[in-house]
């Protein structure tokens, strides 16, 4: 009877010992690298026993991303007669300096601006918002990455649907709400300064107008100087990399005529073109040739009747002709107003801009009807007028 009990118990060890093995190296650390959360899938990929003895692990292969459910999304809303689509960029957030080959993180935060919810890919609604790359629209991203595998070995999904959209990680987002928009992205290895442009676009709907945004990404360390990368910050106006650009070339503006269309350039690189009204053909034309912009003045009031009130006006000739915002009569008293201010003083738009004349002018962008000098939109004008210095080149031609 002894006999068969030592027998069984002797069976019974032989059955426990594997698992009591396991449980030791577990416990006494030799399994320290397995998570508590990842033992059960780990545990596959060893050969942990020969006769009772541990062996090496395998090499564990990251697992396939896993998403938590979100809560489902609440689509029902009274659409409106007239629905508009608006976006404001409120922020975008991530790491000043980026390291070469090394994931990070962007955060994007735009306001509904519109009149109807935007819903997020998560949420089993119509009219899906995203982030779509732009300039030009739908180009691949170089920063797009499928997924995000960290350095042990977990993998999350990185935001990006595909090399051209980022979801919106808010479920719903109501007008005159904000949404996030969260993604992950590897900066590439050689070091630049990278300009990426999105713009909010609805799948089906269309693009969103005037939302587009670009994201400066300084990656690594690069020989350029501060002047120069400054330049690149401020005006590179695509999606490119810093050192494909030439801006060694001076400022310059071209003035086309024929298209009346206004460019803004650094050496041969365009950084801005805008919409015109040039003189009135055969009666008043604008004067073709190279000049440069002679004096700057933040308003200016013509001097012979009808004393037309021209804001950011810079002088190309002596003689009265110039480049400035949209025109205004006003009346003695606004004139007088303008007059009050310094030279070089800011004078607030709502000064003159309820003008008949100023409203009227801003149809006639694209047409030739002034008295000689080249007009502007005022944001247009505003630009220029930053942009350019005493001294910068203007050439005009057909």
């Amino acid at each position: 009877m002894q006999s068969k009990s030592r027998l069984a118990l002797s069976a019974l060890l032989t059955i426990l010992s594997p698992l009591l093995v396991v449980t030791l190296l577990f416990f006494f650390g030799a399994l320290k690298d397995v998570k508590p959360a990842d033992f059960q899938t780990s545990i596959i990929n060893l050969s942990f026993f020969d006769r009772g003895k541990a062996v090496a692990m395998e090499e564990v292969k990251p697992a396939a991303p896993v998403e938590l459910p979100k809560p489902a999304a609440n689509c029902g809303y009274k659409r409106p007669e007239n629905p508009t689509y608006g976006a404001n960029v409120v922020s975008v957030r991530k790491r000043f300096r980026l390291l070469q080959n090394k994931y990070f993180e962007t955060k994007v935060y735009l306001e509904n601006t519109g009149n109807v919810p935007w819903f997020s890919d998560d949420a089993a609604c119509r009219e899906k918002i995203r982030l779509g790359t732009a300039r030009e629209n739908d180009r691949a991203s170089i920063f797009y990455s499928p997924t995000v595998v960290g350095e042990d070995f977990t993998v999350r999904t990185s935001g990006w649907l595909a090399n051209n959209r980022i979801k919106m990680n808010t479920l719903r987002v109501e007008p005159g709400e904000i949404g996030e928009f969260v993604f992950y992205s590897r900066a590439p290895h050689p070091a630049d300064l990278y300009v990426e442009y999105f713009a909010p676009v609805i799948e089906n709907v269309g693009w969103i107008e005037g939302a587009e945004f670009p994201i400066h990404m300084y990656v690594g360390d690069f020989a350029e100087d501060t002047e120069t990368l400054d330049l690149k910050m401020q005006f590179l106006n695509e999606s490119t990399k810093a050192s494909a650009v030439d801006f060694s070339g001076g400022k310059k503006v071209e003035i086309d005529i024929s298209d009346q269309k206004m460019s803004a350039k650094i050496g041969n690189y365009t950084i801005k073109e805008l919409l015109v009204s040039s003189g009135q053909m055969r009666r008043h034309d604008t004067p073709r040739g190279k000049y440069e912009v002679l004096y700057k003045q933040q308003v200016r009031i013509g001097g012979a009747p009808p004393h037309y009130i021209m804001p950011k006006w810079q002088a190309f000739r002596w003689d009265g002709y110039g480049i400035h915002g949209l025109p205004s009569l006003g009346s003695a008293a606004v004139r007088n107003k303008i007059r009050s201010y310094d030279q070089n003083e800011e004078v607030p738009l709502e000064v003159y801009n309820n003008d008949v004349m100023w409203t009227e002018a801003v149809d006639h962008l694209g047409t030739p009807v002034s008295h000689g000098c080249v007009r502007m939109g005022p944001e247009d004008a505003d630009f220029m007028y930053d942009f350019t210095e005493i001294g910068t080149p203007v050439v005009i031609h057909d």
